[in-house]
């Protein structure tokens, strides 16, 4: 089994400080099949039925682990 590793991380300078300054984390680790199944469990987690700014965000392929 092919387990993919995405990081999705706040790339907005003002988000970046507002999130630093609550204590709260500037990125996140989700496990997901593809990239753009990563994206929905981070909306889905982070904001629920809200949804970010795509533009304040990046996600990039993390790692690739064989299980």
């Amino acid at each position: 089994m092919l387990i993919k590793r995405y990081c999705v991380q706040a790339i907005d300078t003002a988000l970046k400080t507002h999130l630093a300054e609550h204590g709260q984390p500037i990125f996140w680790l989700i496990v997901a099949s593809d990239m753009q199944t990563a994206w929905n469990k981070f909306c889905t987690q982070r904001f629920g039925v809200l949804k970010p700014n795509p533009a304040d965000y990046d996600i990039s392929l993390e790692r690739e682990q064989r299980t």
